[in-house]
């Protein structure tokens, strides 16, 4: 199973995008329209489901954070 993921550019505003592969995103019940919080903690970027988009603290947030996961999933193109 590939792990990485590539950097992408929108044709229409040139801004920068990654897509969550789609066997994550089953996995984690995510689905367009689903708000997610990102953070970087040293060279790993940890998305975290929003569960209510008024409220944003850690007892709001369905976390994916598994260390292993973290080290495995690298974007390519991404400079620190």
């Amino acid at each position: 199973m590939d792990t990485s993921i590539e950097i992408l550019t929108d044709a229409t505003t040139q801004e920068l995008y990654i897509e969550i592969p789609q066997h994550i995103r089953e996995e984690l019940g995510w689905h367009e329209g689903t708000q997610i919080d990102w953070q970087i903690q040293e060279d790993c970027i940890i998305l975290s489901k929003i569960e209510d988009s008024t409220i944003l603290s850690e007892e709001s947030r369905e976390t994916y954070d598994d260390q292993a996961e973290c080290e495995i999933y690298e974007i390519e193109g991404w400079d620190y």
